[in-house]
């Protein structure tokens, strides 16, 4: 169903929507983006090249992104290559409907918006179940395992497992992505790899 009373539903080359879905605008749907069956998407800006379900509003998602399963995920910014387990839901919404903060370069920022959910940057990968609180900012490169609500700031690189913090070492990064990009008929870029070591060696 196509509900085009707030804005156009856009939908590019290859995209492919399964059966059973709710899809409202504005909405800009990228280049050989699968919908799962059963999704409800709006007002939110996707692909190319995603794997898109469960309930997306409000949200940036970048290229190469997985969010194949049910869930929702609300007034976030996810960047490329990001892979969201089945059941990631988060929270875009305080209790106490006060506006939401967000750490930001170590310091707590009043983001002056009563609706904000998660950053996640490239190449995080979160498990199944995973469950993330307003305001939560997530680096790069991350691998969240907790059966709770993590940290509202996680930084790049960090393995997050229950209540241990460990960081990956940079090989494991890279031979993960590799492998990833593979999947996809994708190869790492020199230039890349060297933008991830940069940030890396940086933190």
């Amino acid at each position: 169903h196509f509900n085009e009373s707030l804005g156009q539903v856009i939908l590019c080359e290859n995209v492919q929507i399964e059966p059973f879905c709710y899809l409202e605008g504005p909405l800009f749907i990228g280049k050989s983006t699968t919908i799962k069956s059963n999704s409800k998407i709006s007002n939110s800006v996707i692909g190319p090249y995603c794997k898109i379900g469960g309930e997306v509003s409000g949200t940036i998602i970048q290229g190469f992104t997985n969010k194949s399963h049910y869930g929702f995920l609300g007034n976030s910014f996810v960047g490329e290559w990001v892979n969201l387990g089945a059941g990631t839901t988060n929270s875009n919404l305080k209790n106490n409907y006060k506006n939401v903060s967000m750490i930001i370069n170590n310091q707590l920022i009043n983001s002056n918006k009563l609706f904000l959910g998660s950053f996640i940057g490239d190449h995080t990968k979160t498990a199944i179940g995973t469950i993330l609180n307003t305001g939560t900012n997530i680096g790069i490169g991350c691998n969240l395992l907790t059966k709770s609500f993590p940290s509202r700031n996680i930084s790049s690189f960090s393995i997050i497992n229950d209540d241990q913090i460990n960081r990956t070492t940079f090989k494991e990064f890279i031979d993960v992505v590799k492998k990833v990009k593979l999947r996809r008929n994708k190869l790492l870029l020199e230039q890349e790899k060297k933008y991830f070591n940069y940030i890396y060696n940086s933190m």
